[in-house]
């Protein structure tokens, strides 16, 4: 009984210490951001997607754990709940790079604010 103490107690020792390991400066920043945005929508009446319902997002990413950088693409499929629908709000850390954005094959505008908001143009349709 006594060794079964010493394991279980030697468990949650390392348990502990493992749980103390420090994320990286960028992990730190991208969690640090998505708090923020979790405190403010929690705070507010509104939500970032409240003019349109997301039906899927289709992730597609590219992985090397050789090398810290992912790649890949989202398509998202949405319906819009108003007739003057032009701009999808979505919540996108800053930290994170876009090389473009395509809406039926077509590029279109966008701009990624510093309050991790990327905010996607839509033409007129």
């Amino acid at each position: 009984m006594k060794s079964f103490f010493t394991a279980l107690i030697f468990s949650f020792l390392v348990s502990y210490i493992h749980a103390q390991v420090p994320l990286s400066p960028n992990l730190n920043t991208i969690v640090e951001s998505e708090k923020r945005i979790a405190l403010r929508l929690s705070e507010s009446s509104e939500t970032i997607a409240d003019n349109y319902d997301v039906k899927y997002h289709r992730c597609e990413w590219n992985i090397d754990p050789n090398v810290y950088y992912i790649s890949g693409s989202v398509a998202t499929y949405f319906v819009p709940k108003t007739d003057d629908f032009s701009e999808l709000d979505f919540d996108f850390s800053y930290n994170l790079q876009i090389d473009s954005i395509r809406y039926h094959n077509s590029s279109i505008g966008y701009a990624q604010r510093s309050d991790d908001v990327l905010a996607i143009f839509l033409p007129a349709l």
